[in-house]
């Protein structure tokens, strides 16, 4: 950065190989204690370039209904927030195509993006349940969750909660599909490798993984059943080299498995905004492309 000369404005030049398809959040972040949330410039804090693509339609405010409460968790007298999104008109004695997302914090704005399709025709009435991540002070609790091995104990009772109760609550009291192939599962970066992995263990449950950024290559050998591998929605960033690098793997060894995969680069980094658009596009094929069921 270049300060100019007897002011206290500073400068930055960064320079972005097809800037012109770029999408880049942008926001100021203090150093001072209480200035870690990021001051966002305008709008939806990113820069597109004149050839990005536009931001995905919005609903707002949703005409269906988020709702947010605690089941109990993984752990030992722990209280795990879940998050869910009904469509518009939604009928708990229906099945519904459902998404499961990790990091469920995301949920309610994603169903802002869900509800604009559904609206629009290019995607059936869907239901989305997201699980928050562990949280604990001095301890890295969503990592030990999501990533195989890095915490076993941990890794194992959440994946439990997540696979077993959560979709047994949700099949139960939202609708939810118990077919694989109306069954998503979601995650960005980690989350993103705890989604790829869950579609490794439970081929038979999640019919469609979407995974963006992944974190960690997952260490599990990628062996599915014949006829059960999941098909793949993957993106990432062309700025976030060990994020797109991981991803691009991931798309290699889905097709020599030979399932069905999409796999997307955006110029952009580890950004909300490239996850929010490729969410749109990925309800559209895994909910109603070419291969999507009957909902």
């Amino acid at each position: 950065m270049w300060r100019l000369e007897a002011s206290d404005v500073w400068t930055l030049r960064v320079r972005i190989r097809d800037l012109d398809r770029a999408v880049i959040s942008c926001a100021f972040v203090g150093t001072k204690p209480g200035d870690a949330t990021p001051s966002y410039l305008g709008g939806d804090g990113s820069w597109r370039g004149p050839e990005a693509p536009p931001a995905p339609p919005l609903n707002r405010p949703l005409a269906g209904e988020a709702l947010e409460l605690n089941l109990p968790g993984p752990g030992e007298r722990d209280q795990r927030a879940v998050t869910a999104y009904l469509p518009p008109g939604h009928d708990p004695a229906l099945a519904y195509a459902v998404v499961y997302l990790a990091d469920g914090n995301m949920t309610r704005s994603l169903a802002e993006v869900t509800e604009a399709a559904i609206i629009r025709g290019t995607v059936p009435p869907v239901v989305l349940v997201g699980v928050a991540s562990g949280s604990q002070p001095g301890e890295d609790i969503r990592n030990d969750e999501y990533i195989v091995g890095q915490h076993p104990e941990r890794f194992e009772a959440h994946r439990s909660f997540f696979v077993d109760d959560v979709a047994a609550w949700a099949e139960s009291e939202l609708g939810a599909a118990v077919e694989r192939e109306r069954r998503v599962i979601f995650g960005v970066s980690s989350g993103a490798a705890f989604a790829v992995t869950m579609g490794l263990r439970h081929p038979d449950r999640f019919g469609k993984v979407v995974a963006f950024s992944l974190g960690v290559f997952p260490v599990e050998p990628s062996r599915w059943p014949p006829g059960l591998v999941p098909s793949h929605y993957l993106a990432a960033g062309t700025l976030e080299e060990g994020f797109r690098r991981s991803t691009a793997n991931w798309a290699s060894s889905v097709s020599d498995a030979g399932g069905d995969c999409v796999h997307v680069e955006m110029v952009s980094g580890h950004d909300y905004r490239m996850w929010e658009l490729q969410f749109a596009l990925a309800l559209e094929w895994t909910l109603a492309g070419p291969n999507a069921p009957n909902s």
